[in-house]
């Protein structure tokens, strides 16, 4: 096998498969220990999907549940999506500033 052509796994695994899994896990290993190999994930390296594999939860970071698309709403500390308490229009506000409320 060639390291610079991709190759199908098919389990189970032929020694020669091990071997070469093997080989790049070791040259991989050696490069990241003196700063080569491994490298920074780009936003262009990164596909989103349509699961909840991501999303966030009270034990979990994630990414974020999708959105609700409603520009009043806002993330709160329970992961959902709601309207702050309080909130007020700018429409409500003008007119308790007219109001004098």
């Amino acid at each position: 096998m060639s390291k610079s052509q991709p190759f199908q796994i098919q389990f189970p695994l032929s020694a020669d498969q091990v071997e070469y899994l093997n080989s790049m896990l070791r040259e991989l290993y050696q490069q990241s220990a003196t700063g080569g190999g491994l490298t920074e994930v780009n936003d262009t390296d990164v596909q989103f999907t349509d699961n909840t594999t991501g999303n966030a939860s009270t034990t979990k970071h994630g990414y974020l549940p999708k959105l609700s698309g409603a520009a009043t709403d806002f993330l709160n500390g329970t992961g959902v999506f709601s309207v702050p308490a309080g909130a007020v229009s700018v429409a409500q506000v003008a007119l308790r500033a007219i109001l004098g409320v």
